[in-house]
């Protein structure tokens, strides 16, 4: 786990990623991403992108990113996923005992944290501090009972 939250911007996470990176040519993106969260009982598939606090995602990451977000909007908008899926970037450090939530709309843009009023309310996605049940509830593909719902009419 030391090297995974260690690793240079050159260097893949898979050996085969790490062959594409150094051994093609760099006109196309490789993209290391982190991973999905996705529980079959809800229907709800949260793509995440981790950065350690204070961390940066880089533009082409954003890009592909912004591509995952529009797959899931469309699947939502079909009632193939959950309006709780989405694509996420997740700023958290070990023991990883709370992190920071930020969703990434369709047109790759994060949506701001909001300092006051509410995060939570429907067809708004949300940007914020996640901890206790709040972050079970996230990292386990659960629903939150009080949003965030993309409007499905996108």
């Amino acid at each position: 786990m030391i090297h995974q939250l260690h690793r240079k911007n050159d260097e893949a996470a898979s050996a085969y990623l790490q062959h594409l990176r150094a051994d093609r040519p760099h006109n196309f993106t490789v993209c290391d991403a982190d991973g999905w969260i996705y529980k079959r009982e809800t229907k709800i598939a949260r793509f995440v992108e981790h950065k350690p606090r204070g961390g940066r995602v880089q533009r082409t990451t954003a890009e592909i990113l912004a591509l995952q977000s529009e797959m899931i909007r469309r699947s939502v908008g079909i009632s193939v996923l959950h309006p709780q899926s989405g694509v996420f970037i997740v700023y958290a450090d070990p023991p990883f005992e709370s992190a920071f939530a930020e969703w990434v709309d369709p047109w790759g843009m994060t949506v701001p944290r909001w300092e006051s009023g509410p995060t939570w309310a429907a067809n708004v996605p949300f940007s914020r501090e996640l901890t206790g049940e709040d972050l079970r509830i996230f990292e386990t593909g659960e629903a939150f009972p009080d949003g965030p719902q993309w409007d499905k009419a996108g």
